[in-house]
Order: structure tokens, then C-alpha cells, then sequence
């Protein structure tokens, strides 16, 4: 008789280290992974949102990223899963109306983002298993609310960034997903709780053979073909 293999069955032991300043998002994805047994460890800017199960870290993404991985694998020993939910400023919509130093100040932390997964997944391959996983609205794959077109832009990058890795790192049992999420579908906390689980599961080896992939939380909102 076969078992069934759960969640908190495959993630035991893993290490997880979250990032970004989207608070309730960033909270909910750790939520997730402690209760389905992870140890994780995230950025200070979330210190007063988490729960005593998660450890803090000191450095910031945004200052340094390398020394954000090495507080966290001094603290769990390694870093198996790598969750970001940072936010971008919002902006005018008119593109002549952008400012060209919020731009560059998104492109900085998606550059800050590529420097952490590039380090975290040296020792991810050797291991074998690896989890690169973005949070964001649903407007880096869409033009839909006013004000966002910096996080189309820049998300454009990151969605870009795990197609990249999906393709060089699969074969290493590392993989690159996104989750985004509507922000007129629900409240932020029904949105938070939501994006949490689906991290979870992409964290998770069950989640093995799924890269690439966006997944969208938006309560069947969306009329998209592709």
C-alpha cells in the first residue's frame, strides 16, 4: 500500500531564508514553512512580525546580500530555499513621468537578488535541492492598477531571472518559481495566507519537477489563456 507523502514530510530540515519588506507576505511564507516544519531565518526589517520560531537576521538585501546568506547559514547551518518579497516604489503611470532613480533603485535590488540566489546556489548543487521562489503583485506579468508600472518593469526581470535558472540549474534539483497575486481579489491577509501555502508547496519536494512557473493567487479573477 502506497503512502501519502505530505508537505511536512519532505521538509524537515530544510533551511529557509526569507527577504524583502512585504511584511504581511514575507510573515505568511515564513508562517507557512515553520508550521510545515522548516527552520527559517529572515531579514531584520520583519523582526517585529514573526513569530519566536524564526531567527533574524542583521544584514539587509539591499545593503548586502552575501553577508545576508552568510548570517543565515551561521544561524541553520546552510541555506536550502530562498523566498523574496520585496516591494517596489510606486510610481505615475505616464512613463515620461518615471523617475529615472526609482528605476535604477528596482533594477539595484533585483541585482541584489541575483547575487544572493548566485551565491546561495553554489552549495544548493552540491546538495542537490534547491527553491528560489519570488512573491509579487500580480502587475509584474500584467498592466492592470495605476502606479505600478516599476513593478512591471522590474518584475519582468526576476519572472525573466527564474527562466534563466530553470534551464542551468534543473539538472541540479534547484528550481525557480514566482507566485503573484491580485491585489483587488481578496484582503492582504487572505492574500498572505494564501501566497504562504503555495510557497510552501513550492518549497517543497513534492514541488521537484516545477520551475519556471508562475502562480497566480487571485481567486480565478484572471481571463489569461497563457
Amino acid at each position: 500500500m502506497s503512502t501519502l507523502v505530505t508537505i511536512s514530510d519532505t521538509m524537515q530540515q530544510k533551511r529557509a531564508l526569507i527577504v524583502g519588506d512585504r511584511t504581511a507576505f514575507a510573515s505568511a511564507c515564513a508562517g507557512a514553512l515553520v508550521a510545515d516544519g522548516a527552520n527559517v531565518a529572515c531579514e531584520g526589517t520583519l523582526a517585529g512580525s514573526l513569530s519566536r520560531e524564526v531567527r533574524v537576521v542583521e544584514p539587509r538585501l539591499s545593503e548586502d546580500p552575501l553577508a545576508v546568506l552568510a548570517a543565515a547559514t551561521s544561524a541553520m547551518g546552510g541555506v536550502d530555499i530562498v523566498v523574496a518579497a520585496f516591494k517596489f516604489e510606486d510610481t505615475p503611470r505616464a512613463v515620461f513621468d518615471l523617475d529615472e532613480s526609482k528605476v535604477l533603485g528596482a533594477w539595484d535590488q533585483v541585482a541584489a537578488l541575483f547575487a544572493l540566489y548566485q551565491a546561495a546556489a553554489k552549495e544548493m548543487r552540491e546538495r542537490n535541492f534547491g527553491r528560489f521562489i519570488w512573491t509579487g503583485p500580480i502587475e509584474a506579468r500584467q498592466l492592470s492598477r495605476h502606479g505600478l508600472d516599476i513593478e512591471t518593469i522590474a518584475g519582468m526581470g526576476v519572472l525573466g531571472l527564474n527562466k534563466v535558472i530553470m534551464g542551468e540549474m534543473g539538472p541540479y534539483g534547484i528550481t525557480a518559481n514566482s507566485v503573484l497575486w491580485d491585489a483587488d481579489a481578496a484582503t492582504e491577509a487572505d492574500l498572505a495566507r494564501a501566497v504562504g501555502a503555495a510557497v510552501a508547496w513550492l518549497a517543497s519536494e513534492l514541488a521537484g519537477y516545477t520551475s519556471g512557473c508562475v502562480l497566480t493567487v487571485d481567486g480565478g479573477r484572471g481571463e489569461r489563456l497563457f
